[in-house]
């Protein structure tokens, strides 16, 4: 994590410039020894938003697969039900990240992965500042650690 003074941005704008462009890392600029604001290359920045877009999909994509095999399996309404219990424990994440465990697999705890579980699924997520991003749903009945390792 790349930390600077506003002051530095104001003197040595260059410098910073092409430290976001070489690192391709934000840099945490600091107003009074306080978080200020946070500065990154367009590049860095539209990455970051290709990537936020595609695990958006890969999210949308596993909800309905799961409220599909409900549909399919039970009907429309505990189809609907499942869904929206696993929505509201992921909009909780926003509002509280520390409130998942620690996963079974000690590798993914090592690279910062959480879990919280509803009901039969299991939500991987790792929390970035203040952001959290959801990685995976899973059935918990299955092996789903696996897929994180390969």
């Amino acid at each position: 994590m790349i930390i600077k003074a506003s002051a530095s941005l104001r003197n040595d704008y260059t410098t910073i410039s092409n430290m976001a462009k070489e690192t391709k890392e934000p840099i945490y600029i600091t107003k009074n020894g306080e978080g200020d604001l946070v500065l990154m290359s367009i590049e860095a920045f539209e990455r970051r938003e290709q990537i936020l877009q595609l695990r958006a999909k890969v999210f949308q994509a596993e909800q309905e697969r799961i409220e599909d095999w409900y549909l399919v399996q039970f009907g429309v309404e505990t189809a609907l039900k499942i869904s929206d219990h696993i929505l509201n424990v992921t909009e909780r994440l926003g509002e509280f990240p520390d409130s998942g465990s620690l996963t079974p697999d000690e590798w993914l705890n090592q690279q910062g992965y959480r879990m919280v579980i509803c009901d039969k699924h299991v939500v991987i997520y790792k929390q970035t500042g203040t952001v959290v991003y959801i990685y995976h749903i899973a059935d918990t009945r299955t092996d789903y650690t696996k897929l994180f390792r390969q």
